[in-house]
């Protein structure tokens, strides 16, 4: 059987040869073979050799190299490169006033609106691109169909984000709710007067 490890810590043919030989000395391994510009090792071995001994042999022959499952390595590699992209924007960056105070005026900038006060709505794109991922790897994400390039599983469309018309649904009706509870008070106290009794007569 054979595996690829990536192999990091070589710098020149000496380190190559040196990781060669230490790996060479196991008796399961058969061949080892270094690639100093891939920075992996190729072994061939007659019984399976877990990746812990390998690493202790490295290191009880004096070598502070790193050897990890290749595909594990192309994991974190991918899994950093999502974790530094910078996150889709949903809308174009043209904000208009829900009220239509100005009929079809656009902002540039998310600022109240200047006639009613009311939070800008940003407009969505008018094209989303369908994203992709992995069912086991969701750190994946590509701008179309193909193969997850760790487990090499088929990609599928990623659920949509919450729609944007919600969003702005969901933030009026909190701003509802917050008027009426401070609304309602001042409410029955300007109608004290009709009920019965004028029971709030003897509050004030």
């Amino acid at each position: 059987m054979t595996h690829t490890y990536q192999l990091t810590g070589m710098s020149c043919n000496g380190c190559k040869a040196n990781a060669e030989a230490a790996l060479n000395n196991l008796v399961e391994v058969q061949t080892a073979i270094a690639n100093l510009e891939k920075k992996e090792v190729v072994i061939e071995m007659a019984t399976h050799v877990s990746i812990e001994k390998l690493q202790d042999t490295l290191v009880n022959a004096g070598l502070h190299y790193t050897i990890t499952d290749k595909a594990c390595h192309q994991h974190s590699n991918i899994a950093e490169q999502q974790h530094n992209k910078k996150p889709l924007q949903d809308g174009n960056g043209i904000f208009y006033c829900p009220m239509q105070c100005e009929g079809e005026k656009t902002y540039d900038k998310a600022v109240g609106c200047p006639v009613c006060g009311m939070d800008l709505v940003e407009q969505p794109r008018l094209q989303q691109s369908v994203q992709y991922t992995c069912p086991m790897h969701p750190e994946i994400i590509e701008g179309g169909p193909g193969d997850c390039q760790v487990c090499g599983m088929d990609l599928v469309p990623k659920e949509p984000a919450e729609n944007e018309e919600n969003k702005i649904y969901q933030g009026l009706l909190k701003k509802m709710k917050i008027a009426v509870l401070f609304t309602l008070p001042v409410f029955i106290i300007a109608m004290a007067d009709i009920i019965p009794g004028k029971p709030l007569s003897t509050v004030f």
